[in-house]
């Protein structure tokens, strides 16, 4: 069967094989790791972790796999009756490989699934034995998956921190402050390649080809966020009364850079700089800052009647100048009438009315 090459034919019965297209695929496996200390005392806590995650796909080789690193660590501390801090930080590696799949000679599924079921598909494995290679592989319209499998591939590398710091102080018994700040900054780099298939010799007019090709980006992203709040809490009798003023500043930045080439023109050497073509690149920035403050305002009387009123104004960079500024306020109010009137217990064990009207 297949190609004569150096005069040697293959022989093989003509019966369907129950497992050829199981037999290909591998058996997945996930393994997840962690370890963590914690500890502290009155005046201060800690807690410190790491955790791995490993996974390998069904696809043979590790040409489907995810690996992801993460390490944390967070805390609290007491530095006196009015000042409190707290902090989170926060680091992730991550490392990714995929599969491509649809249809077409650059997908391993679609390779697997055109395979008769007469050919074991474990006997394509040798993609260097001589009727397994482009020139002498048994068909003109499918290509060995596990050449593409092998010789095609891409790699996402992923390194992330993130975290946060809280400082709470209290300057009189119903008056507080709060300030946190926080961030969280990522780069990613990917790159992609595909081989050249151009097959020769018994495959000279194949219908399948590949120039080759090679692609890179890389991605920044940092996003800055900080928040300053009031707290008023106070009770005067049966009256109950929790204010908030606060102010918020939220940045985002995104910045990427894309280059791609075909037409290799060494096989296998997978570079930018490997093809007489011009590669094609691409470059994008963006930046958005959203400035607000915000207020609200709880009120309760006897835990019967209750009226939450908010307020907030925000500026956004993604609207014009001279408009980018939008106000919403609300109010929302309640009364629980059964304590109100008592005598409707009798009927009604609980009952609650409420009226709310909001801008957006």
């Amino acid at each position: 069967w297949g190609y004569e090459v150096d005069n040697t034919l293959r022989v093989k019965p003509y019966v369907g094989l129950t497992n050829n297209v199981r037999e290909f695929f591998d058996t997945g496996e996930n393994y997840n790791n962690s370890i963590s200390i914690s500890g502290g005392n009155e005046q201060t806590t800690y807690y410190l972790s790491y955790s791995n995650v490993m996974h390998d796909g069904i696809f043979p080789t590790n040409s489907d796999s995810y690996n992801r690193h993460a390490i944390s660590a967070r805390g609290t501390h007491i530095t006196s009756s009015r000042l409190s801090s707290s902090y989170s930080i926060n680091y992730i590696k991550k490392n990714n490989k995929s599969v491509p799949t649809g249809q077409g000679e650059n997908s391993v599924y679609n390779q697997v699934m055109q395979t008769p079921r007469d050919i074991s598909l474990l006997e394509l494995k040798d993609i260097d034995r001589k009727w397994n290679n482009l020139d002498n592989y048994y068909s003109l319209y499918t290509v060995n998956p596990y050449y593409i499998l092998k010789k095609n591939g891409n790699t996402n590398n992923e390194d992330r921190v993130y975290g946060s710091i809280d400082l709470d102080y209290i300057l009189a018994d119903p008056l507080s402050f709060k300030l946190r700040l926080g961030g969280d900054v990522s780069n990613e780099q990917l790159k992609q390649w595909r081989a050249v298939i151009e097959p020769g010799g018994n495959n000279e007019f194949a219908a399948v080809f590949e120039p080759g090709r090679v692609s890179e980006a890389s991605s920044y992203r940092m996003q800055l966020n900080s928040d300053f709040l009031i707290n008023y809490n106070k009770q005067f009798g049966n009256l109950s009364i929790d204010a908030i003023i606060g102010h918020n500043l939220n940045q985002r930045t995104v910045k990427s850079i894309s280059a791609s080439v075909n037409d290799l023109t060494i096989p296998g050497f997978f570079q930018l700089k490997n093809s007489s073509e011009t590669p094609f690149a691409g470059e994008s920035f963006l930046r958005r800052r959203l400035v607000g403050i915000f207020s609200s305002l709880d009120m309760s009387y006897k835990s019967i009647l209750f009226v939450t009123m908010t307020a907030r104004n925000d500026w956004s960079s993604t609207l014009p100048v001279e408009n980018n500024s939008f106000f919403y306020p609300g109010i929302n109010a309640s009364v629980i009438f059964t304590e109100l009137v008592p005598e409707v217990k009798k009927f009604l064990p609980y009952g609650k009315i409420r009226a709310a009207l909001t801008r957006v």
